[in-house]
């Protein structure tokens, strides 16, 4: 199967100028100090690790290549691993584990390369000033535990603790460059989405539709991460957990419903939405039922996407106009069903990431947040989903997968 690829898109992709990287490195640094810390270690994995590249690629537009490995000493420590150190009163370092690494990209005035990366970035930290005092730890959950080990048998005086918040509130609030990069990679995601509903047919399976799905998402500039697909019998789950993440070998029959979620990067940003469809188009009354529950409800948690507005509070007016309409089983923590989902949605840019759309979470709304709005709905063996990646402004929330029509079955 063969698709029709739109090249200027590819050819007109959007860029962070070279300038914003140190600004943010700045910032960081102000954070820290603030925060009464010496300096940050700021820690990634790169390969196939799409959930974990994003801090050291927002300080550097750095990115490792090669998946996670386990280490082999004497040969390398940290393979596929990178970190950047931030003293407070000394230049930044960015440490990569091979001497492969992109000067063309990469923005950063001193890059070292270790292949024992663990040593590296140790001898670093001392020759920086950090082997004593308050170190904060970007990413704590990533970095390695054997090297914490080493960092602590080596450095007694120093004491790490967690400071994931400084980039995360950094990152959470997009620039003016990055929310063009979000716009375009969800033009991105539009495109792989209707390519691969248009191909929902009889006989075809998911496989077939995620084939279609990495053909567009490559040839546009994008890095796939998986597409999450569950169908017919198995359509009331969300993601239906298995390796491959969709069924190539099933083929589709008239009536089975179809909801990929389509996740994934262009040049880093993240994009990320689900649509669903009946094979033939026309659905079951529950099946209806199903898809415009997910789908109204998921237009109203956009719609009410405003400055000022707390993500808690979204979150219970989601729930109030769920149990209004009779849509899906409400509870305090969402809407309940074999594919439950804890929040009505999540950040995204460099990944998945704040704000929060759950019960608890107090952050409150600001212009240039992204977030995508996810909803699904089970009942009966049958589920439905919808998702949406969603700009807010200083005014209407601007929906940035709009493109990509909300109804793929029959209104009749």
């Amino acid at each position: 199967m063969s698709v029709a690829i739109p090249g200027q898109m590819r050819d007109n992709a959007p860029a962070i100028p070279r300038d914003e990287y140190g600004a943010r490195r700045e910032r960081a640094v102000n954070a820290a100090r603030e925060a009464g810390l010496d300096g940050l270690l700021v820690w990634s994995i790169g390969g196939s690790r799409l959930d974990s590249f994003g801090d050291v690629f927002y300080l550097t537009n750095h990115y490792a290549t090669e998946s996670k490995t386990y280490n082999l000493r004497p040969h390398w420590t940290g393979f596929g691993h990178a970190a950047v150190v931030l003293p407070v009163d000394e230049e930044p370092v960015l440490l990569v584990h091979k001497p492969d690494w992109r000067d063309d990209v990469v923005v950063m005035e001193d890059v070292r390369v270790s292949a024992d990366l663990y040593t590296g970035v140790a001898d670093c930290l001392q020759e920086k000033g950090l082997s004593e005092g308050r170190l904060g730890l970007v990413r704590e959950e990533y970095v390695p535990l054997p090297f914490h080990r080493e960092l602590s048998k080596r450095f007694t005086q120093l004491r790490t603790e967690p400071a994931d918040d400084i980039l995360e509130r950094m990152r959470v609030v997009k620039s003016p460059a990055e929310i063009e990069m979000m716009r375009h990679a969800s033009a991105v995601s539009v495109e792989v989405m209707n390519a691969m509903l248009d191909a929902v047919a009889v006989g075809r399976t998911d496989g077939d539709l995620a084939a279609i799905g990495f053909q567009v998402a490559t040839s546009l500039g994008g890095t796939p991460w998986d597409f999450g697909m569950a169908s017919g019998p198995q359509s009331d789950h969300m993601w239906w957990s298995r390796l491959p993440a969709f069924d190539t070998s099933r083929p589709y029959a008239p009536g089975d419903l179809v909801h990929p979620d389509v996740y994934g990067c262009v040049n880093g940003y993240f994009y990320d939405f689900v649509r669903s469809t009946v094979v033939g188009g026309e659905p079951s009354p529950k099946q209806r039922e199903l898809m415009e529950g997910s789908l109204a409800v998921a237009q109203f948690v956009s719609a009410s996407l405003r400055p000022g507005v707390r993500c808690c509070d979204v979150h219970s007016a989601g729930l109030r106009f769920a149990a209004e309409h009779g849509i899906g089983s409400a509870q305090e923590d969402g809407i309940v069903g074999r594919a439950t989902l804890p929040f009505f949605g999540h950040g995204i840019g460099l990944g998945f990431e704040g704000p929060w759309l759950t019960f608890d979470h107090e952050t409150v709304l600001e212009p240039g947040m992204t977030v995508a709005v996810e909803i699904c709905l089970t009942a009966d063996g049958i589920g439905a989903a919808h998702e949406d990646t969603v700009l807010v402004t200083d005014g209407e929330p601007e929906v940035m997968t709009a493109a990509c029509k909300p109804r793929w079955w029959s209104q009749a």
